[in-house]
């Protein structure tokens, strides 16, 4: 049970962790209105650095959940056989995933409509 939770875990924060640059681009430039004037830079930076710590956080109350293949992975190779047939046909299957299916299409409809450059 506790595999199939790491599993959803790295399923949602995958997600998230998409999402989360298209958002603060939509709080900046949407919201505020701010433009690509040098405030807007410095805030959409300090903005990335805080969900940076956020989702390391995350990271820690999930007890392992990640949005990063390339850290999963590491963790696959360091182990026995179990452990890495778990990580590479459960957990990146689930965070690459969640990527392409449904982020790409609302990334996508963003564009369109011109809500984030």
């Amino acid at each position: 049970m506790a595999r199939f939770g790491l599993v959803l875990w790295d399923l949602v924060l995958s997600f998230m962790w998409v999402w989360a640059s298209a958002l603060v681009k939509l709080f900046v430039y949407g919201y505020l209105e701010i433009g690509h004037r040098p405030e807007a830079e410095i805030l959409k930076i300090s903005l990335g650095v805080l969900y940076m710590f956020f989702f390391a956080w995350l990271g820690e109350v999930t007890r392992g959940g990640s949005y990063n293949p390339l850290t999963v992975l590491s963790y696959a190779f360091s182990g026995n056989l179990d452990r890495f047939l778990f990580t590479s046909l459960g957990r990146i299957p689930a965070q690459v995933s969640r990527i392409f299916t449904l982020s790409g299409d609302f990334l996508m409809d963003f564009v369109r409509f011109n809500f984030v450059e």
